[in-house]
């Protein structure tokens, strides 16, 4: 549960095993390379590596396939499901490379060009085809096949509004080019329900109708229109067509993730420099598997290389950062990289505010009913589909989440906000005084947490001192002060009063002395020392904070209770109370869990950048970023 070690590697290859040697580093995955563009000179005769590589035709495909893939969704007699886009292939890099290669993706892309290329209409003129941004029912299409094609002209000083202005004609389908010095040609062709809009435009712009044999035309009309009934054909049609489309689905989406993966190989290289002879290539790996890819690459290059590997520099801010937690904390990950990544010589902070987070997350969602419909809703999503590393996560993080809700739900004796009636070991309504020093006392726990992990870090970089400077004074004077505020609401820690005075001035006067020790001056050493001190309003405001744990689990469990009194009002009325009840409770209780859970996320997370990581977490570590391209229809193993 740390942050994985990491090993710096310089390597030479000859030229003709680069490929291989990136392909076996791309099965092997953890491996990250750097830009050594910079070490290019003339001296060593290194020189930055040209790509051959066409990535326009790369780009170009996978676009083509995206289409298809979008046509065979729209148009396909399954349609797609809500777990169905949840789902990804799953299969191994070296499945992935012979699947892909065996599929005839040109033949594909030919066969069903109809579908994603757009064709000119007519030599020589400009098109605004409809159908290509809006989609139109086959209905629609006939009714503009059936409408007559009106020709004209305009100045071409107006050409640019007029064309915006006919853009706007609901289903328009027309073409224009120069027709000399002075005029614009039109062919236009729209619905007849549309037509009070042309003869607007018309009128606006003096649009001079004329005939096609005057203008001799004849045959581009005939081209327009049968461009428009072409397509309508194929759209009559469309459904044998899509039955052998759907054959290839599956291998569009491996040829699609293929693709990707060679376009990022191919980028790669970028990166590198190269000689006449050799390419040299720099990154890091994971230190554990450092024998592994000296075997492989030795396998590679028949030891036909040059390789050093060191471990990477503890304090160095460009070691990318790669966690490694067990199943529970690496729910938790999400938490920690949407704040920043740990530098490579910090802690991993996740397993450390994992607890807390649920801790926090549970007290104020607070509902058992809550509870069993997340860890339901997201155990079947684990279980019948295969997500995205991404989303799969965040599915488990809120499966996580889901048991302390029904913990504090149990305390708090709510099962959708008192549906059910359950004895309560805390009546949030009615203690919520209590809920709240409880609050209090757990930020205090949190806080006190976070600054021993601060006196934690100071011991491992031998500044044991600091502990005392930065820690301990800071333990006493705070505790001091929980005392001395106490005496205001009870005498219970009266006899301890004395002592917190004293402890409090001692601490005081240790921080005044202490934590202005970065100054150069005595003077501003004792006026940086005596801010430091104020710094303790910032910790009384930080423990406040936590009052949040108690008012947003109230106001959830109010508004729960709020739907269940509107269910009972609607009760005694048969089959309607029923219906209408259910609808109630469906809606009432599904606001209430998105709404409050999500407060729950923000404010938790909130309660750990803030007072939490603020003790001693400071973050900007620069993310590992694994030699594959991530998923987008298939998972790689």
């Amino acid at each position: 549960m740390a942050i994985v070690k990491m090993s710096e590697f310089n390597l030479l290859v000859q030229n003709e095993d680069l490929d291989a040697v990136l392909r076996e580093f791309q099965i092997f995955k953890d491996v990250q390379f750097k830009d050594i563009n910079e070490l290019v000179s003339a001296e060593n005769g290194f020189q930055r590596y040209q790509s051959s590589f066409d990535f326009e035709d790369n780009d170009e495909k996978r676009e083509h396939i995206i289409s298809i893939l979008k046509f065979i969704d729209q148009f396909g007699q399954e349609k797609k499901g809500f777990l169905e886009d949840l789902n990804l292939l799953d299969i191994s890099f070296e499945e992935l490379e012979q699947r892909a290669q065996a599929v005839d993706l040109d033949e594909i892309l030919d066969r069903y060009a109809e579908y994603y290329e757009r064709h000119q209409v007519i030599e020589g003129y400009e098109s605004v085809v409809p159908w290509e941004n809006d989609r139109l029912t086959t209905e629609q299409l006939e009714v503009l096949s059936n409408s007559k094609v009106i020709l004209g002209t305009v100045e071409k000083a107006e050409q640019a509004a007029f064309l915006k202005d006919l853009k706007a004609v609901h289903q328009a389908y027309f073409l224009y080019k120069d027709w000399d010095e002075q005029e614009v040609l039109f062919m236009v062709l729209f619905p007849e329900n549309e037509a009070e809009s042309f003869d607007i435009i018309v009128e606006k712009f003096d649009f001079k109708r004329r005939s096609a044999r005057s203008l001799g035309v004849s045959d581009d009309v005939k081209g327009m229109m049968f461009h428009l009934n072409d397509y309508l054909d194929k759209r009559k049609n469309i459904k044998s067509r899509l039955f052998q489309i759907v054959g290839s689905k599956e291998e569009l989406k491996i040829v699609y993730e293929y693709l990707t993966n060679i376009k990022l190989r191919e980028e790669t290289k970028l990166k590198f420099i190269q000689s006449k002879q050799v390419t040299m290539l720099s990154g890091w790996i994971v230190s554990a598997n450092k024998e592994v890819v000296m075997e492989e690459i030795s396998k590679v290059t028949n030891g036909n290389h040059y390789l050093e590997i060191d471990h990477a520099p503890f304090h160095s801010r460009e070691v990318p950062i790669l966690l490694k937690n067990n199943k529970f904390n690496e729910a938790f990950e999400m938490i920690t990289t949407m704040y920043s990544r740990p530098r490579y010589d910090e802690l991993d902070p996740t397993p450390l505010l994992a607890p807390f987070y649920g801790l926090f997350y549970g007290m104020m969602l607070a509902d058992i009913g809550y509870g069993l419909v997340m860890f339901v809703v997201m155990s079947l999503l684990l279980k019948v589909t295969n997500m995205k590393p991404s989303l799969k996560g965040m599915v488990r993080f809120l499966r996580y989440l889901s048991i302390p809700v029904m913990i504090w739900g149990a305390i708090y004796g709510s099962f959708f906000g008192g549906l059910i009636e359950l004895p309560a070991l805390l009546d949030i309504h009615n203690q919520f005084t209590f809920v709240l020093i409880l609050a209090l006392g757990i930020g205090v726990i949190h806080i006190f947490f976070g600054m021993a992990i601060k006196g934690y870090i100071y011991v491992r970089d031998y500044k044991k001192r600091y502990v005392l400077y930065d820690v301990i004074f800071w333990y006493v004077l705070l505790l001091a002060t929980i005392v001395l505020a106490t005496q205001i609401f009870t005498d219970v820690l009266a006899p301890l009063s004395q002592p917190a005075w004293i402890a409090f001035i001692i601490a005081a006067v240790g921080i005044v002395l202490t934590n202005g020790r970065s100054a150069k001056s005595v003077p501003t050493k004792m006026a940086s020392g005596l801010y430091s001190l104020y710094g303790i309003t910032n910790y009384l405001s930080d423990i406040i904070s936590y009052s949040r744990l108690m008012a947003l689990g109230l106001a959830g469990a109010s508004i729960g209770v709020a739907f269940n009194m509107m269910i009972d009002m609607v009760s005694g009325m048969g089959i309607f109370s029923l219906l209408l009840g259910s609808l109630i409770f469906i809606i009432g209780h599904g606001f209430n869990l998105v709404i409050n859970g999500l407060s729950a996320y923000v404010h938790s997370a909130r309660l750990t950048y803030v007072e939490f990581f603020g003790k001693f977490y400071s973050g900007g570590g620069k993310a590992f970023r694994n030699f594959r391209a991530a998923p987008t229809y298939v998972n790689v193993r």
